[in-house]
């Protein structure tokens, strides 16, 4: 299979992993496979494969040039407190 025809297929699955992962709570994902027409064998191959990719993408990333004892901070955002709010002791 050349590239571009794994790249394609790569993605189209990547779609069908995401949508199966945001089925209706509650329902399992054999019986969303079954509603949607896809084969449970064919399905778990392809996470598989789509996860192996992922991986391996991640650890090709070059990896970060801090020095030894190097400190580096990082702004958190967060919602502002609410204080009226008694606290029981």
């Amino acid at each position: 299979m050349d590239n571009i025809t794994h790249e394609v297929r790569l993605a189209n699955w990547a779609e069908i992993i995401k949508r199966c992962q945001a089925r209706p709570q509650g329902q399992s994902a054999n019986k969303w496979l079954i509603e949607n027409g896809i084969n449970v064998k064919t399905y778990y191959y392809w996470q598989r494969r789509v996860r192996k990719e992922l991986f391996d993408k991640a650890v090709n990333l070059p990896a970060l040039s801090l020095q030894k004892n190097e400190v580096t901070f990082a702004e958190v955002p967060c919602e502002a407190l609410d204080n009226s709010q008694e606290y029981p002791t």
